[in-house]
This record gives C-alpha cells, sequence and structure tokens, in this order.
C-alpha cells in the first residue's frame, strides 16, 4: 500500500516537469518578437505550443488503450520511457511542420507583431 502513494507521487512529479512551454513562457517570447521585431523566436514558440499540443494527444490515444492488452503489465520504467519517446516524437513532428497548428499560430501573431513595429514607427515619425 505504501509502495503505490510512493508511485502515485512520482508520477505527479513527473507530469509537473513535462509541460515543456508555459503560457508566461509564450507571452515573454511574443514581447520579446515585439520589442525586437524578429519573428524567429515567434516561430520557435509557435512550433513548441504545437508539439505540447501534439503530446498532451499522444498521451490521450496512449491513456485510451486499456492496460490489461497483452500478456504482461506495463512496468513504471516502460511508462516513463513511453513518456519520453512520445515527447521527442512530438518535437520532431512539430519541427517537419506537423499538422499546421504552428503555422497557424505563427501567422496569427506575426501580424500582431507586424502591427506593433508600424505603430511604434509612426509614433517615432
Amino acid at each position: 500500500m505504501k509502495v503505490d502513494a510512493i508511485v502515485a507521487n512520482a508520477q505527479i512529479e513527473q507530469s509537473k516537469q513535462e509541460a515543456p512551454v508555459s503560457s508566461t513562457d509564450f507571452d515573454k517570447l511574443l514581447e520579446e518578437a515585439k520589442k525586437t521585431g524578429d519573428t524567429s523566436e515567434l516561430r520557435k514558440a509557435a512550433n513548441e505550443f504545437e508539439a505540447v499540443f501534439l503530446n498532451m494527444m499522444m498521451k490521450t490515444m496512449r491513456n485510451s488503450i486499456p492496460e490489461s492488452e497483452g500478456i504482461f503489465k506495463k512496468s513504471e520504467a516502460e511508462k516513463t520511457f513511453e513518456g519520453m519517446l512520445d515527447e521527442e516524437m512530438t518535437k520532431q513532428m512539430a519541427q517537419a511542420g506537423g499538422i499546421g497548428i504552428g503555422d497557424m499560430i505563427y501567422e496569427q501573431f506575426e501580424k500582431y507583431v507586424e502591427e506593433e513595429e508600424v505603430s511604434s514607427f509612426e509614433l517615432k515619425g
């Protein structure tokens, strides 16, 4: 019984550490892009957001498969490995173009950054 509580606490801690990009990180990257006019960081943030989305989707898909499938029950090490594998695969998927969410986010926020550049130029001129 005590081991189950330790495993549950370890899983909770792992899930807290898995989020590679938070909304505050994305806000900071957007503000930096507005200040510098450099949208490469915005592209990076949009791709990371897509990777997070794809990772959540992959986790949900894995959780939909009953654990009773197969001969052996999955160990905690196997579950951890699958989580790390999914995270890396989704990062690669997002960098390779993903499903288009990163591109859409980039296009929407790029307009916002460009509008900020124009309005700040008009104030200076």
